[in-house]
């Protein structure tokens, strides 16, 4: 799945404007900066990363326009 974020929030505390996280089936993310529009994009207002107990990052809360 890819979301399109106006702001993502990292576990670290970093906020990033204008990026694309790709979430994978087996629980991979990936972000990065924003170069073009795909159909398949859900654009959301703000997206936040968390890490979880066993260190594995994971969309935590959605925010949606």
């Amino acid at each position: 799945m890819l979301y399109l974020a106006r702001r993502l929030y990292l576990p670290t505390g970093e906020v990033l404007e204008r990026y694309v996280v790709k979430s994978g089936g087996d629980c991979q993310l990936e972000w990065f900066p924003f170069e073009k529009e795909s159909h398949s994009m859900i654009l959301v207002n703000e997206l936040y990363i968390q890490k979880s107990s066993d260190g594995v990052l994971t969309i935590g809360e959605i925010a949606s326009i």
